[in-house]
């Protein structure tokens, strides 16, 4: 009896540390996703603002309409050295907002333009397990930029365009939440804010924020 006793007790601790090797696996490793979702730009200006205060500099009257949200898409890829850190790089397609003049002046016309943005980024990740399914999240770090801006007008028999493109780096930060369905796939929502895209002088700049939704897979 004392020997049955022994080899249950052993097996049983057996069971237990399978349970808690895998359960640590789960915790670490290499993981990737995709994510879709809108981006706005923060601070472009307004349309009673672009009117005002750069066309009406030109002498132009117009009425003109603003979009400062574009559907975003990014995939990324990190890894996870434990329960709460992971270290997580990533390529975002913010998309471009978008600004539409009527001119009222001086023989009418039209002046449509473009602001967008790419980046490449690099953050460290902090994470806050609630349940063995669900967990929060938090990132800081980095980013590299290329952003663009075109603008065509046309008026008077003719049309001009214009292309001026800017790269630089700035700061990244976000908040999140993902819920694994299996020990390999969650699905994951979360909102990044990334600091002063552009350049002032040369194309302008903004704040850019991303809501996404996505998949991620856990090697």
């Amino acid at each position: 009896m004392k020997r049955s006793k022994l080899v249950v007790q052993s097996l049983t601790a057996l069971v237990l540390a399978g349970s808690s090797i895998t359960a640590m696996a789960a915790d670490t490793g290499w993981y990737a996703g995709v994510g879709v979702g809108s981006a706005q730009a923060k601070d472009l200006v307004s349309a009673a603002e672009f009117d005002a205060d750069l066309l009406a500099d030109y002498g132009i009257t117009a009425t003109s309409t603003i979009d400062d949200s574009d559907t975003a898409w990014k995939l990324f890829a990190g890894y996870r050295f434990n329960k709460n850190l992971a270290v997580e790089g990533g390529y975002a397609d913010l998309g471009k907002a978008t600004f539409d003049s009527i001119v009222t002046s001086g023989g009418g016309g039209r002046v449509s333009a473009s602001w967008g943005a790419k980046a490449w980024s690099l953050a460290a990740v902090g994470i806050l397990p609630v349940t063995d399914q669900f967990e929060v999240f938090g990132k800081i770090g980095g980013y590299f930029y290329n952003a663009d801006l075109s603008a065509t007008g046309s008026g008077g028999g003719g049309t001009v365009s214009v292309s001026v493109d800017d790269d630089g780096t700035g700061l990244l930060f976000g908040v999140g939440a993902s819920y694994s369905f299996t020990k390999n796939i969650a699905v994951r929502a979360e909102w990044e804010r990334y600091k002063d895209v552009g350049d002032e002088n040369a194309i302008g700049t903004s704040d850019v924020d991303m809501l996404s939704v996505g998949i991620q897979y856990k090697f």
